[in-house]
């Protein structure tokens, strides 16, 4: 049985109030948002939650570390062996690194799950970490906020089982930055939430449960990436969900995380999970990974 072993969130001591930011533009905003420090970048943070998730855990058991970010602090440089370095991994450590769309966490999981599966690699851990900028004064400076999140996939003492993951691709031009833009850059809000994630995440699950021969009705918690909580209500009504199995994305509390996002969202979730409790988490960009889990006994541990 494949799954989740071990997992971990991470997010920065400080916090910026949205109605601060709103001060200096003259705005309104609600709640706050998660800033990484002066010291802190996506790959600093992902090593944190790989800390925290691999605490009272035999570090060379571990023979794989996949790192995902869209905002990883080299264009040219592995950030994945970074972090094995760090944790003190061995050299014959399997490393690689995922980004170019904020699916990039969940690619690196299916990965990470295909891999034991396969008997290639044993213990794969998957982290990712963002660090977005956003054009000052444009709609998602209140928006982002900085985060990382870190999962053990492995065999054995597994707290949750990767029971399916069906992936479809989208080719939509919505959130971007070219290799030459700093800041985040996206088209018209309503376009964006309509015709990107609005389309596509009902789309990917509708597909993922009638492939699996399943409805909505058979999940227990439900984890959707969402780019703020407005969308995520939107799509929550759109799909007929149930609102009080859909985890929270903490919005208000540190905002939009990136590709650590659904990440962060499903520890929360197996927090919460009991033995039997069937997990269906959704990811976004370019497309959608559409995961079903279900907690074990061990999940209680």
């Amino acid at each position: 049985m494949t799954g989740i072993v071990s997992y971990a969130a991470y997010l920065p001591l400080f916090r910026l109030d949205r109605a601060e930011i709103g001060k200096a533009w003259g705005k309104s905003g609600k709640g706050e948002k998660a800033v990484a420090a002066f010291d802190e970048d996506s790959l600093t943070m992902a090593v944190a939650a790989a800390q925290q998730c691999l605490a009272g855990i035999d570090i060379g058991a571990v023979d794989g570390v996949l790192f995902a970010s869209t905002t990883s602090p080299y264009n040219e440089k592995q950030s994945a062996a970074t972090v094995a370095a760090v944790l003190g991994m061995g050299a014959e450590t399997y490393t690689a690194d995922f980004g170019g769309s904020l699916r990039c966490g969940t690619n690196a999981l299916r990965a990470a799950v295909d891999a034991v599966n396969s008997g290639s690699l044993k213990q794969v851990l998957v982290v990712a970490a963002d660090c977005r900028l956003a054009l000052p004064n444009g709609a998602n400076e209140m928006a982002f906020g900085d985060g990382a999140a870190a999962l053990l996939i492995g065999g054995k003492g597994v707290v949750a089982s990767v029971d399916s993951i069906y992936s479809m691709s989208d080719e939509i031009i919505d959130i971007f930055r070219s290799d030459r833009d700093r800041y985040v850059k996206s088209w018209e809000v309503r376009f964006v939430r309509d015709d990107g994630h609005g389309r596509v995440v009902p789309q990917a699950v509708k597909a993922a449960l009638a492939k699996n021969g399943q409805s909505v009705a058979d999940f227990s918690k439900i984890v959707v990436y969402s780019p703020d909580q407005r969308q995520l209500q939107a799509v929550t009504k759109s799909m007929k969900l149930d609102p009080a199995k859909v985890q929270d994305t903490y919005f208000n509390e540190f905002g939009d995380t990136g590709s650590a996002q659904m990440l962060i969202s499903l520890a929360a979730a197996l927090e919460t999970v009991g033995a039997g409790d069937r997990i269906l988490a959704v990811s976004y960009g370019n497309g959608s990974d559409v995961i079903t889990m279900t907690a074990t006994p061990d999940v209680a541990s």
